[in-house]
């Protein structure tokens, strides 16, 4: 049957008419009767735009490719996240560590400031210098560097001339013995040294026993006065590394002269002599260089403490920077 006979065929088996209430009704071949039919227009269907087709095409590889890219994204950030937190904090344990080592190395030098502080106004001396007016005046104890490891031996030799006060004359201190020198004068109620560096060029220091270093050589001073007061002070000092050095080198010795070790002892041509801290004015020259070292040390850990506290900011940033639902 050919298509026209067919579509006739089709349009007599199906009755299509409208009941008296003016809707479609539709009979099938087979007697159902389909009411309220609503009848649809056909359209021919338009050729495909084969144009906007590629241009289609094109935009989901694009999307593909960028969802392709922010998956590896997505994956490299979902591993760096964990190494951003541990970095940040291994850099806060490094700033908790280089503050609290800063903190200990401020107490320790305000520790010993105060003792230095406390020294030198205790004492039955100190008001008796305010009542003449010398309580301004730095102790030698303040003005002179000596080699670290030395500073023992520089207070056995010097002992109670560590804490000389310099005066520009000589001839002022006189009348603290009163007329004649006698006792009828306000002498110190305490040991007290007072020095006048020379106004020129000091003289030569004659030449030591073979092989022993002078003592004076462990200075450290740019004071010419200083030098040469200290040098006429520790005329025939001379230091030995050991205890067996200097008993080996005691008999190179002349009267008056003595080998001193870096703790303190002291060897002379007929004596061995142990040094003790046995008073707190002890240690005074340990301390001050101690506390000039301490500020050096402190300056420096400050560098390393801020240092530590920008790095650790880097890291807060760096790990800030991820995404927050990576950083759950």
């Amino acid at each position: 049957m050919s298509t026209p006979e067919l579509s006739r065929a089709h349009q007599i088996s199906l009755q299509l008419q409208r009941n008296p209430h003016g809707r479609l009704v539709l009979t099938l071949p087979d007697g159902t009767v389909h009411a309220d039919v609503v009848p649809v227009r056909a359209f021919p269907l338009a050729a495909p735009d084969e144009a906007r087709l590629l241009h289609l095409h094109s935009q989901l590889e694009a999307a593909q490719e960028s969802a392709e890219v922010a998956q590896a994204r997505l994956a490299d950030l979902q591993d760096a996240v964990p190494q951003l937190d541990d970095e940040r904090r291994t850099r806060q344990q490094a700033v908790n560590h280089e503050s609290a080592r800063q903190v200990d190395l401020s107490a320790r030098m305000e520790a010993l400031k105060a003792l230095q502080d406390k020294l030198k106004t205790d004492g039955k001396l100190q008001p008796w210098l305010a009542k003449h007016g010398l309580d301004g005046l730095q102790g030698l104890w303040s003005r002179i560097h000596v080699e670290s490891g030395w500073e023992h031996a520089l207070e056995a030799a010097l002992r109670e001339r560590l804490g000389a006060l310099e005066v520009g004359r000589l001839d002022s201190v006189r009348g603290f013995l009163g007329a004649g020198g006698g006792d009828m004068g306000d002498a110190p109620p305490a040991k007290l040294v007072f020095f006048s560096p020379p106004l020129g060029a000091a003289a030569p220091t004659p030449a030591g026993a073979a092989g022993l270093q002078r003592l004076a050589d462990w200075l450290r001073l740019s004071d010419a006065g200083l030098r040469a007061v200290l040098g006429d002070w520790l005329q025939g000092c001379y230091t030995a590394p050991t205890l067996d050095d200097a008993l080996a080198r005691r008999s190179q010795l002349q009267p008056g002269e003595a080998i001193y070790l870096p703790g303190g002892h002291v060897v002379t041509p007929h004596s061995v002599g142990f040094y003790a801290q046995d008073s707190e004015q002890s240690g005074l020259l340990v301390r001050a260089q101690e506390i000039e070292h301490l500020g050096k040390e402190l300056r420096a850990q400050a560098l390393i403490a801020e240092e530590a506290r920008s790095a650790l900011l880097r890291a807060e940033s760096a790990y800030a920077d991820a995404p927050p639902r990576l950083r759950c």
